[in-house]
């Protein structure tokens, strides 16, 4: 109940946002989620929380943590008396039981819904705006071939809003389009998730992430996973809790093994679609020297339902974070998380 006044003289630590958000009446685990995603979002005042507007906030938060599905029952929780103001609608067209269907979402990447057929629609950061002006205007130091097969295809990058109150949106390719079951997974790539131009607060704080979790070993880590069990005709899915608690390789293989899991057998016709997309991108990784990409991370989307190949895509997504290489040396971090991809991949085919 703090007046806005006391919220802008209070410099607010970890404890003070996350009991903060437990003050919201959120469960334990979704205020957990939301106090990681304040943080690496540099939301560290109370002043910067009470700045956000109301349902921007709302749907940045549950967007975020996974599902529309989550969010509309995180906004009910959290008021019940509160609608989606008619703005909302130009975002969201889709019916209700397509939602779930929402996989971006799933994955657990920012401001993402439907747009229209075969399109999405991600609110982007500024910095992240740039990257896909860039890419757009052909300007990025990029290959053709790898910005061709492992770049979402991009619609256009849209601002809206007022001069004080811009937003920033790109409409790309829906990978899930056309697909009866699509199963994703969401791995964040490299060693280091915090870029170089990162605070030292945030910096900390994303570095104990590395550390607790695969990233700093390993070279990545589960964001999110979803995967259809043909026996069951469920999904399989993990929180962002539990992937979160994914400390060590031999868990880690255990989940990426799970993601080719069909209830009956494990797909190795995917595995190996992946495993030679997979080559080819690190080919690319370890002679480049243009860029790092702090934070970004690899999705990939197969259907469930189909054993197709063009139903089977492997994509860098999130830009927020890519930084010019000025020291001639190498994305060393998603270079090691690309190499030991493959050789757990090789390992799971070859059982």
């Amino acid at each position: 109940q703090q007046t806005r006044e006391e919220a802008f003289e209070q410099i607010v630590s970890f404890t003070a946002v996350k009991q903060w958000i437990e003050g919201l009446g959120l469960q334990q685990d979704l205020a957990s989620k939301y106090t990681d995603l304040f943080f690496e979002e540099e939301i560290y005042s109370m002043d910067q929380v009470i700045s956000l507007d109301k349902y921007m906030l709302r749907d940045w938060m549950g967007i975020k943590v996974g599902s529309l599905l989550v969010m509309l029952a995180d906004i009910n929780a959290m008021n019940e008396d509160d609608e989606i103001e008619e703005t909302d609608e130009e975002i969201i067209e889709e019916e209700e039981e397509d939602k779930e269907k929402t996989i971006f979402q799933a994955g657990g990447h920012g401001n993402v819904m439907y747009k229209s057929p075969g399109y999405i629609q991600k609110r982007v950061t500024t910095r992240e705006y740039g990257f896909y002006q860039t890419l757009r205007a052909n300007k990025l130091n990029i290959p053709p071939n790898i910005i061709d097969i492992y770049i979402p295809r991009l619609n256009k990058c849209v601002e809206t809003g007022s001069q004080l109150n811009r937003k920033k949106f790109v409409i790309m390719e829906d990978l899930t389009y056309g697909m009866g079951q699509p199963c994703v997974m969401d791995l964040k790539m490299g060693t280091r998730t915090a870029g170089e131009d990162t605070n030292l607060v945030k910096k900390n704080y994303m570095i104990q992430k590395d550390k607790a979790t695969t990233s700093y070993v390993v070279g990545m880590r589960v964001v999110a996973l979803r995967t259809y069990n043909t026996v069951s005709q469920s999904f399989n899915t993990i929180s962002r809790t539990e992937a979160n608690a994914i400390s060590d390789r031999a868990q880690l293989e255990k989940y990426l093994r799970l993601f080719f899991d069909s209830g009956t057998t494990i797909r190795k016709d995917v595995l190996v679609v992946y495993i030679r997309k997979l080559k080819e991108l690190l080919e690319w990784m370890e002679v480049q020297q243009e860029y790092r990409f702090y934070s970004s991370s690899l999705l990939f989307v197969y259907d469930g339902d189909n054993t197709e190949e063009a139903f089977c895509h492997l994509k860098m997504i999130d830009f927020a974070h890519v930084h010019t290489i000025k020291d001639n040396g190498y994305d060393s971090g998603y270079i090691l998380g690309l190499q030991n991809l493959v050789e757990i991949f090789e390992g799971i085919l070859n059982e």
